[in-house]
């Protein structure tokens, strides 16, 4: 499950930045102590390679090579679904954001190899309906 969390945003940073920035950085103290938990920590706090919003809201979210080393290791499809439901979020609250594409180091192949998946842009109103959370690989 993923709870919305209100922070305080780098004003230097436009929104979707400052919000992968601060998902990556994972929980703090007190929201772990509160008990919340995320598959990003200190470890994945430096993997945002670039996070853009085109004008007609396209994201792209591109993380560094080694952003999977980096995060707690996904033990199955649920794990992977927990993940991309966590960055989903994130990027949807932008209200101008209609789609996202990740990629590491500028690949997107490369970040759906890592959970078994392929390329895919994900749009809001999937996600709004839940339709994509993980995509299998195409035979």
């Amino acid at each position: 499950m993923v709870h919305a969390r209100l922070r305080q945003r780098d004003k230097g940073l436009a929104p979707l930045e400052a919000a992968i920035t601060s998902l990556l950085a994972g929980p703090t103290p007190a929201e772990r102590s509160a008990g919340l938990q995320s598959h990003f920590s200190e470890k994945t706090s430096k993997d945002l390679v670039r996070a853009d919003l085109t004008d007609d809201g396209q994201a792209t979210v591109d993380l560094s090579g080694a952003f999977f080393s980096h995060v707690e290791p996904l033990g199955g499809t649920a794990q992977v679904a927990a993940l991309l439901r966590e960055l989903n979020s994130t990027v949807f609250q932008i209200p101008t954001a209609k789609s996202v594409v990740y990629q590491l180091a500028g690949n997107c192949e490369m970040f759906f190899a890592e959970i078994e998946g392929d390329c895919t842009r994900i749009s809001r109103s999937d996600w709004q309906q839940n339709t994509v959370l993980f995509v299998a690989p195409s035979s």
